[in-house]
């Protein structure tokens, strides 16, 4: 006896569940394409300073993040450059209030404070906490 060929009803229903979560998670952001660039600023300054924290920890020597007052910023000794410069992937401006200084300590805290990371479309606000050190992005 021959065998059909075809989808199963099974297949068919797992291949529409993947569509509709895809669909759910991609239609929101398609409207808010510059805030989407924010928000991935954000994370990668967040990632970048959860980096440093580590370094402080593992190196057992305080590795301090320092705003240059243009918008970009020092993480130790490397610099990260501002918006508006020829580096596609800043495309935000960095700034810390107060001092613009936070130390990140070998004993995993740090001095604490807030980083801002904004461009004309909006601000992101990320938070250093002082007693553990963890960085994370304000709502």
């Amino acid at each position: 006896m021959p065998r059909a060929t075809g989808f199963t009803l099974l297949e068919m229903l797992v291949v529409l569940v993947i569509l509709g979560l895809s669909l759910t998670l991609v239609v929101p952001l398609l409207g808010r394409s510059g805030a989407v660039g924010l928000t991935a600023a954000a994370i990668r300054v967040r990632a970048t300073l959860q980096a440093a924290r580590a370094a402080a920890i593992a190196e057992g020597r305080p590795v301090e993040f320092r705003s240059d007052g243009r918008g970009g910023y020092w993480l130790g000794r490397q610099y990260y450059q501002a918006a508006g410069s020829t580096d596609a992937a800043a495309p935000a401006r960095v700034m810390a209030p107060s001092a613009g200084r936070i130390a990140f300590l070998p004993s995993g805290g740090s001095t604490g404070g807030r980083i801002f990371v904004e461009d004309a479309g909006g601000r992101r606000e990320i938070d250093v906490d002082a007693v553990t050190g963890n960085a994370a992005i304000a709502r």
